[in-house]
């Protein structure tokens, strides 16, 4: 997968209903993409448990992943940052 024009880059947020960020579009969200999970695949885990899954899944993919936390409460996880490709 590459996002290489304004186009593609709307096609896929389109087809995902997510946003893709970063320098080459490769970043996600883990909150939007539990959200298209459970929208598309029924998916009913609770979104915190959800949370716990994303390093370990993200490691064995080797996809590096990056823990966001609150402004107000650093040490509190918000949520995961996900490097695509």
């Amino acid at each position: 997968m590459g996002i290489r024009t304004e186009d593609d880059l709307r096609k896929t947020m389109k087809k995902y209903n997510m946003l893709f960020v970063g320098e080459r579009f490769n970043n996600v969200y883990a909150r939007e993409m539990f959200h298209y999970m459970k929208e598309n695949f029924g998916f009913s885990l609770p979104y915190e448990e959800f949370l716990d899954l994303v390093p370990g899944v993200c490691a064995g993919l080797n996809m590096p992943c990056e823990t966001l936390v609150f402004v107000n409460n650093p040490s509190k996880r918000a949520d995961y940052q996900i490097t695509l490709f």
